[in-house]
């Protein structure tokens, strides 16, 4: 009787201390508090990423010692050494890691190594032994990771740096499900942009009319010239076609308001994009229907010939000169007998 007491005690302590290890095991995972159904229970999780927060996770949560040893520290054998142990570990991890794949930096392979540890698995070693951190049992988050890698390259010899974190960032990009989701929010919630069709030059002259714009500025058809000094003839605004000046110079465009109560009318505010392109449309036609004319005069100088020149008349041989006739010999003077 005695003995089969013994033996139920036993086992119940056996029990009760197995039932102990596991809850603690369990906690210590994280599995208790996080839920590791959803990336998001993790990222809500965060904390500031730092080589210390990346220490703690070593020895804590991220229960990375217990299959790595960092050098001489440490038991975990069941993984690399991610410090200096000879005569396997011969160079720190920042330098080793740099040259294990080829095409790889060491912060790329890290990243690869947390991620997607069965990608490489270095000689000596199994895969399948080793789950993605960013998955459960552990469940940490980009944060984390980033913390964690902080602090192994720290103990390498390598100083955190911001240029350090950001290319860990830029590596976590192909491997995190965080960023995904965030990049297919962020596409989901843009608004669609509208994309106007051509202007619309007779809808724009109504919107011309409509806003008063001739009120300060001449619309180079009437030929009036601008009735304020701030408003210059719209059509040398326009230029040759619609382009983004002349669009923007449309939406910052605002009237000053006829009494101290009103607010200056911004027409960015009050018209589409379609009725600003409209407007832009019969600017830029005005212009045209300006400069037209004197596009006219100039061709038609160009296609004129010069007026023809009649040739110089052949001059006409001077007539020979008659010879002088000859002078009258003076009659002998008589002499007297």
């Amino acid at each position: 009787m005695r003995h089969a007491i013994g033996i139920v005690t036993l086992s119940a302590a056996l029990i009760g201390t197995f039932a102990w290890l596991g809850a603690y095991f369990h906690e210590l995972s994280g599995a208790a508090s996080y839920d590791v159904t959803s990336w998001r229970g993790a990222a809500q999780q965060t904390a500031q990423v730092s080589p210390e927060a990346g220490r703690e996770l070593w020895n804590g949560r991220g229960a990375c010692m217990a299959c790595h040893s960092i050098g001489a520290e440490g038991v975990g054998i069941r993984g690399p050494n991610l410090g200096v142990l000879p005569p396997d570990f011969m160079e720190p991890l920042a330098v080793r890691a740099d040259t294990i794949q080829e095409g790889k930096t060491a912060v790329e392979h890290m990243v690869q190594a947390l991620y997607d540890p069965d990608a490489y698995v270095g000689p000596g070693f199994e895969a399948g032994v080793m789950n993605p951190v960013n998955g459960p049992p552990t469940v940490l988050s980009d944060r984390e990771i980033r913390s964690l890698l902080l602090f192994l390259f720290q103990r390498s010899g390598l100083a955190a740096t911001p240029e350090l974190e950001a290319e860990i960032i830029e590596a976590q990009r192909a491997y995190s499900t965080e960023m995904a989701a965030e990049a297919a929010e962020a596409e989901a919630s843009e608004v669609p942009v509208e994309e106007p069709a051509e202007g619309d030059a007779t809808a724009g002259r109504a919107h011309f009319e409509r806003l008063a714009c001739g009120a300060c500025h001449a619309d180079g058809e009437s030929g009036e010239e601008p009735t304020a000094e701030a408003g210059a003839a719209l059509p040398a605004l326009a230029g040759e076609a619609v382009g983004v000046e002349l669009l923007l110079s449309i939406a910052r465009h605002a009237v000053e308001p006829e009494t101290p109560q009103e607010e200056p009318r911004a027409y960015g505010a009050t018209l589409t994009v379609q009725e600003s392109w409209d407007l832009a449309a019969f600017l830029v036609e005005a212009a045209q229907a300006e400069d037209a004319p004197e596009e006219a005069d100039a061709a038609q100088a160009e296609d004129t010939p010069e007026e023809a020149v009649a040739p110089d008349a052949p001059e006409e041989p001077d007539a020979p000169e008659e010879p002088d006739a000859p002078e009258a010999s003076s009659a002998p003077e008589e002499t007297a007998p």
